[in-house]
């Protein structure tokens, strides 16, 4: 299979339901949109394993995607909340749910972001007057901290590694915050817990064996009956766990450790979207066989609509060029008999596939409101581009 970089298609990750009673006792469905860096995916884990009502969305950090802007319009939620400021998820996103009930958390950097989240969704949590603190920029000292805040179901926020100052703790306190933890490194700021590398590497491999076993779930559940929601996630969970490989192959199990978590939910609340109880029933040769065709007739539709195209973008060309490798991967693996990376590898050509007849669609390689054309924003303070330093780009960070 091959190795994936960072740079691809939105994060999508959706949590899954049931909903809570709103204020006027009517279900509330809420969807949380977050970008696809580690310190922005770990808030966003702790805050959904308290709140079943929340659905969590990943878009890729300053990138506008339309993909995800269609899966949130096609939930209709009853209100979207934006974690991170426009550096981390662009504006142009937020214009595009503007029809909807919109509301933005993000402060200065990362650690004011987690801060307000943690004071808008603390009382949720079973341990509320408990919160366990990372240094923001430190992979494994997020990784542990995500860890400690779902084993003791309490909220997680960031400093900057030099510990929190005054303003901080007054504002946990005027939450009713009474224990503050620490997971990560020991900097001699009163840390309780500190990175055990053969523990975290350990976390690593449980947290990829599970993120596999949920995939493996997802081998015969994509189709032509399949949602959009459904391929998307099932994409994206593949690259995921491709990612936490190539992390823990490097040494970087932290890293590793979050993208494989990511990879597993992405996969489990892809399963919850599939047609049928149990998609993985059936011969899944025979899946296979009838889905390496139907995704090539995709594939070559989707080239003769790009070549008769007057003005075609050259991004939707590489989305293109993209799928057919897939498809290349996908056929090499049918005649190995490997079923389970025929799915795989097919369920990422028509990912790709269906981002370049959307792009097709609008004129673009994304379909972006405000950036036709080009799917990164402009290099210009304030923009999408990731910051140098991380923590500091408006409740975004460093990319994942």
């Amino acid at each position: 299979m091959k190795k994936y970089g960072l740079l691809f298609i939105a994060m999508l990750f959706v949590a899954s339901t049931p909903f809570i009673m709103g204020e006027e006792g009517q279900t509330e469905d809420i969807a949380l949109l977050v970008s696809d860096n580690l310190a922005d995916s770990a808030v966003a884990e702790s805050i959904a394993s308290q709140y079943a009502s929340i659905s969590i969305y990943y878009i890729e950090w300053g990138v506008y995607d339309q993909s995800v802007v269609d899966a949130i319009l096609e939930q209709s939620p009853t209100k979207v909340i934006i974690l991170g400021g426009p550096m981390a998820v662009v504006t142009e996103v937020e214009e595009a749910l503007s029809d909807l009930d919109v509301e933005r958390i993000g402060g200065m950097d990362r650690e004011e972001t987690s801060l307000m989240a943690m004071q808008q969704f603390t009382n949720r949590y079973t341990q509320r007057n408990r919160v366990v603190v990372a240094n923001g920029a430190d992979e494994a000292s997020i990784a542990l901290a995500l860890k400690s805040s779902l084993n003791a179901g309490c909220p997680m926020v960031f400093d900057d590694g030099t510990g929190l100052g005054a303003s901080q703790r007054s504002q946990l306190e005027d939450t009713g915050i009474t224990s503050i933890g620490r997971a990560g490194q020991g900097q001699g700021h009163g840390q309780d817990e500190s990175v055990d590398e053969q523990s975290l590497q350990q976390y690593a491999q449980e947290a990829m064996t599970a993120a596999e076993e949920a995939l493996n779930s997802l081998a015969a559940g994509d189709g032509d009956d399949a949602s959009t929601a459904f391929t998307v996630l099932h994409a994206n969970a593949i690259r995921k766990l491709e990612s936490a490989r190539n992390a823990y192959e490097e040494g970087n199990y932290g890293r590793a450790f979050g993208l494989a978590h990511a990879a597993q939910s992405m996969a489990q609340n892809a399963l919850r979207k599939g047609p049928g109880e149990n998609p993985t029933m059936g011969n899944l040769a025979t899946k296979a066989e009838d889905w390496l065709e139907t995704v090539t007739a995709m594939y070559d539709e989707a080239r003769e609509e790009y070549a008769s195209a007057e003005d075609p973008d050259e991004d939707v060309g590489a989305l293109l060029d993209s799928a057919a490798e897939y498809i290349a991967s996908a056929t090499t693996c049918f005649e190995a008999g490997d079923y389970q990376c025929t799915i795989s590898e097919l369920a990422l050509a028509k990912a790709d596939i269906q981002r370049a007849k959307s792009g097709l669609g609008n004129g673009n390689g994304q379909g972006g409101p405000s950036n036709p054309g080009n799917n990164v924003p402009s290099e210009t303070p304030g923009n999408g581009a990731p910051p140098e330093n991380p923590g500091n780009g408006n409740g975004g960070g460093n990319k994942p």
